[in-house]
């Protein structure tokens, strides 16, 4: 019995670490490669010219600059290109969110794509030029069961989009070129999307992405609600167009959500920032403004030598401070160190060892 609940741990050990990356990116004197968790270069420098983080290190999307010019994604574990998609990432949207799901834009094969990693690509009946970005907006700007994507056309107008229907277009809505939510107040929660409003850009002179700010006019605007059903039309003004919803309502592009601390710099203000129970960050005895990555368990030795390092946390879905990405000011080193061993090993900056010069001029 014993045995086999040894060959059980083991069993689940392997089948853990094999879900790990093995595989991750690093940045040296400005260029990017990719190395193996063992330390040793996997894809040399001027291959890759740009890298988007992936579903917690499952994948990376990597912008092919030697061969092809176009971006696919590279399999964490496996260390293999995929072809399920290969174009080019709308950068200025990124990170789609979608309820649970996150979703990026393409541009291959003459259309848009929406591409979440590890299903089907849905290619759009279209080629938009921009999809507005939602990565900084509230989750309660969608109701539960459903999603709102706007996407900006080639003749600048734009679609309603709805992930629920794989990315159909609201039909029947007028033309138009800028647009606006209408949320709920609310004196004891958060406020609720309530609608939409509609029109041209001289009425709603609203930059893309804008989250706030957009000056109202006297201009007539279309109304509608959550369901897109048409309540009428208003001068863009919230007096007017609270009328048509018969409540008081806001005008916003979108809605900013508390602060969230996602890929937080890390400031020194002279104290010590306790990462576990094993490794912390500490100020320089030389420049308190300056810290240093020590290994607590062995008397506050410094992980990474000498040298100025800037660090910040990365942040996973589960979790904000998940493992640090450092740079050292000096050579523009960009590295990931996992003081919890969640994702690489544990404790082991991740830049192979020839790459550490500092470590060499110690």
């Amino acid at each position: 019995m014993k045995l086999i609940l040894t060959l059980v741990t083991l069993f689940v050990a392997h089948f853990v670490s094999a879900q790990k990356p093995r595989y991750v990116p690093f940045q040296y004197q400005g260029e990017i490669s990719i190395m193996d968790v063992d330390g040793n270069t996997f894809v040399g420098p001027g291959t890759f010219n740009d890298y988007h983080v992936v579903g917690d290190f499952k994948a990376y999307i990597v912008w092919d600059q030697r061969l092809t010019d176009q971006d696919f994604f590279f399999n964490a574990i496996s260390g293999q290109g995929e072809d399920d998609i290969a174009g080019r990432l709308d950068r200025e949207c990124g990170a789609l969110a979608v309820g649970d799901r996150t979703f990026y834009h393409f541009w291959a094969e003459g259309a848009s794509a929406m591409v979440s990693y590890g299903t089907d690509v849905l290619y759009l009946p279209q080629r938009y030029l921009k999809i507005e970005p939602n990565r900084q907006a509230w989750d309660n700007e969608n109701l539960p069961d459903k999603h709102f994507v706007w996407a900006k056309k080639r003749d600048y107008t734009y679609d309603v989009l709805l992930p629920e229907q794989q990315f159909k277009a609201v039909e029947n809505l007028p033309e138009f070129t800028s647009y606006d939510l209408v949320f709920g107040t609310s004196e004891t929660g958060a406020m609720q999307l309530k609608g939409f409003v509609l029109g041209s850009w001289e009425a709603i002179e609203r930059k893309f992405g804008q989250m706030y700010g957009i000056p109202q006019s006297d201009s007539v605007v279309t109304v509608y609600d959550v369901d897109f059903k048409k309540l009428g039309t208003a001068v863009y003004r919230e007096k007017e167009i609270s009328a048509l919803f018969t409540e008081e309502i806001q005008l916003r592009g979108s809605l900013v959500p508390p602060p969230q601390i996602i890929h937080q710099v890390i400031n020194s203000e002279g104290t010590t920032v306790e990462l576990n129970d094993e490794y912390r960050l500490i100020p320089n005895t030389a420049d308190s403004k300056r810290l240093v990555l020590v290994n607590a368990k062995k008397n506050n030795e410094p992980v990474l030598g000498a040298g100025d390092f800037d660090y910040r946390y990365f942040s996973t879905k589960e979790d904000a401070k998940a493992l640090l990405q450092v740079r050292h000011g000096k050579s523009g080193s960009i590295f990931f160190f996992d003081f919890n061993g969640t994702f690489f090993p544990k404790g082991v900056p991740m830049i192979p060892k020839d790459k550490m010069e500092w470590k060499s001029n110690q």
